[in-house]
Order: C-alpha cells, then sequence, then structure tokens
C-alpha cells in the first residue's frame, strides 16, 4: 500500500493512463519494453511474444526451467487480469495460484481460486489483492503491471538486470527508487517466487573483510577465467570486500549460477561482527582490529540487502562461528539487527527465516550509555520520537519473532524509560582510539563468556 497524497482524484486518471499503457502495450512505454499483452487478449500472446523474441536473436534462446516458471506465472496472473477487461468489469490481481494445488472438490475456472485451499505452498501470497478500481490501489495495480512485463520481457530475452535499471526505465512513473523496490516484492509475492527467479538483483550495497578467505574456481559464460584466491586482510580499501548478488546464487555445493564453485574459509576468525552502519565499519576496518581479536567484520549500510544477509548466513553455517551485532543505542539500529535474525512477511519467499542466523546484540546498550554519561557532552542524547516509541513496541511484541534475550528486552525499557537514544559516533567524544579499544574488549568479552557456556 502507497500514501499517493492528496491529489488522489488527478493522480487516479494518470494512473489509468498508466494500466492501460503497460495492459495494452500504449505508446508510453513501447520504446522501453514489447508487452506480452500488447497484441491481444487470447492466451496465445505469450507464444507470439517468444516467437518474436527467437527471431530478433541470432541463436536460439534456451531459457531456464526456473525462467519458464516464472514467465507462465506471469502470463497466467495477467490473462486472470485480462478476462475481467474482456467482460467489462474493473481487473484485480491476485496471488498466482496453480491449479495443480487445488483440493480434489475445488473448480478451477481460470478466474477466481482465491480462498480456494491448496496442497502445496508454492503459489503466490494469497492476502494479496489489488482493485484498478480502488482509487486508493490503483496507482499500486498500474505499478505492478509495468514491473511484470518489464520482468516478462526481461526473462524471455534470458537477460538479467539490476532494480536500478527498473526505476529508470519507469521513471516518469515510480517516484523513487524505494517505490520500485517496494512494486518488485509485490510482483515476487504474487508470482510466490524469490527476487532472484524475475531476473533482478539490487546493486552491490554491503562491505566484508577480516580473517576470511574466499576462493573461487571456473570459468564465466563469456570463457573470462576467474580462478583465484582473496584474503580479507589485504585490503586495497578501507571498504574492503563488495558484498555481490553471487551470494545469493549459491547452490548447497558453492557454485553459482554461472558455474563458478566460491569457497570460503577461516583465517582464524572467532566471530563475525555485523555493524549497522557503514561510517563505523569503516574506522574499524582502517584501524584493522581483526589484527587485535580476530573476526569478520561485516556492513548491510543499514537495512541489509538479500547478498549481505546471504553472505552473513554462508559464513555462520559454513564457518561455524557465532554473529554478533553492533548499532546506535536506538530502536532503528536494534530493528537492523533484527532484520538478519528473520525479515518480514514482506519480501515473501525472501524474507522471514531465509538466511536467518542467530544474531546476538552486543552494543551500544543503554547500560553501556549509562555508564559514559559523565564523558559525553548533553547534545549527543537525543530525545525518542513517536516512530521510536512505535519500535520499540513491536520489538517487544510477544508474538513477534522472538529476537531478543529476556536481558535484551529489559534494556529496551530501560531506553524507554530513559526517554533517550544515543549513536555509535558519540563514543569519538571519549578520544580517537576509545572506538577500536571498546569493541576489541566487548568481542573479547563475548567470546570468553561463549566459552563458559
Amino acid at each position: 500500500e502507497y500514501n499517493i497524497g492528496d491529489d488522489l482524484e488527478l493522480e487516479c486518471d494518470q494512473n489509468e493512463q498508466a494500466f492501460k499503457d503497460a495492459a495494452r502495450g500504449g505508446d508510453h512505454h513501447q520504446h522501453e519494453q514489447s508487452s506480452f499483452l500488447g497484441v491481444n487478449n487470447s492466451k496465445a500472446n505469450g507464444d507470439t511474444n517468444r516467437q518474436n523474441c527467437a527471431k530478433a536473436s541470432p541463436r536460439p534462446i534456451v531459457h531456464s526451467s526456473e525462467s519458464q516458471n516464472v514467465i507462465h506465472r506471469i502470463e497466467s496472473v495477467m490473462q486472470i487480469m485480462l478476462n475481467f477487461l474482456d467482460r467489462k468489469e474493473e481487473p484485480i490481481l491476485r496471488g498466482y495460484i496453480d491449479p495443480e494445488s487445488l483440493d480434489d472438490d475445488d473448480e478451477y475456472n481460470g478466474d477466481d481460486v482465491f480462498g480456494h485451499s491448496a496442497k502445496r505452498t508454492n503459489n503466490g501470497d494469497p492476502k494479496f489483492y489489488r482493485s484498478f478500481g480502488n482509487i486508493a490501489q490503483s496507482r499500486s495495480f498500474a505499478s505492478i503491471c509495468l514491473v511484470m512485463s518489464f520482468v516478462h520481457q526481461l526473462l524471455l530475452s534470458n537477460r538479467s538486470t539490476t532494480t536500478r535499471e527498473v526505476y529508470y526505465v519507469f521513471v516518469t512513473h515510480f517516484r523513487n527508487q524505494r517505490e520500485c523496490d517496494g512494486v518488485i516484492l509485490d510482483v515476487a509475492k504474487i508470482l510466490g517466487v524469490s527476487r532472484r527467479s524475475l531476473g533482478l538483483s539490487a546493486s552491490p550495497k554491503g562491505w566484508f573483510c577480516g580473517c576470511v578467505e574466499i576462493t573461487r574456481k571456473g570459468t564465466l559464460p563469456s570463457g573470462k577465467d576467474v580462478s583465484g584466491c582473496i584474503d580479507g586482510t589485504a585490503l586495497s580499501s578501507i571498504q574492503g570486500l563488495p558484498i555481490t548478488r553471487e551470494w545469493t546464487e549459491r547452490d548447497g555445493l558453492g557454485r553459482t549460477d554461472d558455474g563458478v564453485e566460491i569457497k570460503v574459509s577461516s583465517r582464524g576468525a572467532r566471530v563475525i561482527l555485523v555493524i549497522e552502519k557503514e561510517g563505523v565499519y569503516n574506522r574499524l576496518s582502517e584501524e584493522r582490529i581483526f589484527d587485535r581479536f580476530p573476526c569478520i567484520l561485516v556492513t548491510g549500510k543499514g537495512f541489509p540487502d538479500l547478498a549481505t544477509r546471504a553472505l552473513v548466513h554462508a559464513l555462520h553455517i559454513e564457518l561455524d562461528l557465532p554473529v554478533l551485532g553492533l548499532c546506535d543505542c536506538n530502536p532503528y539500529g536494534i530493528s537492523v539487527l533484527a532484520l538478519y535474525h528473520c525479515a518480514g512477511d514482506r519480501m515473501g519467499v525472501d524474507g522471514r527465516r531465509r538466511y536467518s542466523v542467530p544474531i546476538r546484540w552486543i552494543g551500544l546498550r543503554p547500560s553501556d550509555v549509562s555508564g559514559l554519561e559523565d564523558g559525553l557532552p548533553k547534545t549527543v542524547f537525543q530525545k525518542l520520537t513517536d516512530l521510536d516509541n512505535k519500535r520499540i513496541a513491536s520489538l517487544l511484541d510477544p508474538e513477534d519473532d522472538a529476537f531478543l534475550t529476556e536481558e535484551d528486552e529489559e534494556e529496551v525499557r530501560e531506553m524507554e524509560d530513559a526517554g533517550y537514544k544515543v549513536e555509535l559516533e558519540a563514543l569519538y567524544w571519549l578520544g580517537p582510539d576509545y572506538m577500536g579499544n571498546w569493541v576489541v574488549e566487548m568481542l573479547n568479552n563475548e567470546y570468553q563468556r561463549s566459552l563458559v557456556e
């Protein structure tokens, strides 16, 4: 759901045109895509476009079974929507339902399988519903049609791209990248597939470095040999190594979609330290704290993307290392760490327990701040906002997938009672070396604690 502002009536007219462009292959986006809905309303649209795509290519295009499945799901969902148009009814978008997943007593008429019981869980989100006739949903509806059309053509041409390109293709429609990313997640939920299955990936966001070694072995389809070994302590910059989509592509044997084998090995690391903020990560990387305490540093620069979560999960599972979290002493920072533990339903099959790790919050905690108050200026203590208090309530929700321990919950309540929050950068007031020394001391304490347990 998106907030479409005060000018709903004007925007609805614009949305209607956008929907027509998406559903009928109008002139506005014809130069950007060859919509699978642009020929007519018959079920032969998919075959027609596959033929056109093959004619335009110098060699036959062979689609993977995964791509074929997504193409079929898009065509099925949109065909049902077109059936509404043929009957001159307002079109509705619902989650994809595989007819074979229905119970024997259910009938599949190609239009309404919403609410039927299903035997398998590889369907789209059964709760998803968008009606073009609803003024509050019409923009979201049109946006989903545009992205589905883009993804359909992308997969037909056997290509992949970044979510950034999707935004720029429809830059006159989407308000910003965030809105575009939200629609991409909606499309994945409707189809019941991962974002990677759509042929889309985010631009590299996170970084990692430290006592880890990455070994690649294999040749890309282009013929380039990418075999080699990278030492995480041999930094060419303070950022370290970028976290790319290859971590989401690895199978159980460590092979990517391109057939490259990626192995990770520890260089004596004792823990994985996930850091909320890039600035703090850069400072600790520059100080090479992994030389003082063997560890692997990771940052997702705020809320982590899928690739960062996949990397942390791989390091945790394959190296059998505990995961510790360092964030601001505020509800937002704690929420960032919670996402490594369990992503939300909003991300569909990429959310919830996928790439989940048992991460432990070690700082900055209210109990840490209370012992430093005398050395910190009053300006670093910021009052909690209404949004902060809502986040606190969510973190303490007993019905939520528990991330915080009882001790952690007490810390959060102490923050709520105190009524203020403090950022990690406030520790710089205590001296240029204080941050690094404090983190190393915490890591040592946590490691000794784990040995006792």
